[in-house]
């Protein structure tokens, strides 16, 4: 998808232009490149603190919604060298928690065998009576 990537560096800036192909036939996926995209790319060669420019549209291998084939990005660079940091190990202390048992719902007992129409019919005249 990436066609050229061009670095350059000046006073603690770097500046990345990217040009993609446009892709050609519509089976091809629609690809589209963000600033994170970028940094996956280039984490490896600088140490970047963070972002100064982005392009206004996106840039990606379409010609359509408003999709550009090239961009430009500004990134800061830190100025000192990177310190390997190493972690401690943590201690996994693992807090059981109490298990929760399941209860089984009750069924409700029915207190007439006929349920249904009657049932409501019965509701209804108890009800007009009153």
């Amino acid at each position: 998808m990436i066609k050229n990537i061009k670095k350059s560096v000046e006073n603690n800036e770097l500046t990345v232009e990217i040009t993609c192909n446009v892709r050609r036939f519509a089976i091809y996926p629609e690809k589209v490149l963000t600033t994170s995209d970028i940094i996956d790319i280039i984490k490896e060669e600088y140490s970047i603190v963070s972002t100064k420019s982005t392009p206004r549209y996106s840039v990606g291998n379409s010609d359509r919604r408003k999709v550009k084939p090239s961009g430009k990005w500004v990134f800061i660079l830190s100025t000192e060298e990177p310190i390997a940091v190493v972690p401690m190990p943590e201690e996994k202390t693992e807090e059981q928690k109490p298990k929760q048992t399941r209860k089984t719902r009750t069924k409700k007992k029915e207190d007439s065998p006929a349920s249904g129409p009657s049932d409501i019919r019965s509701r209804m005249s108890s009800l007009s009576k009153k």
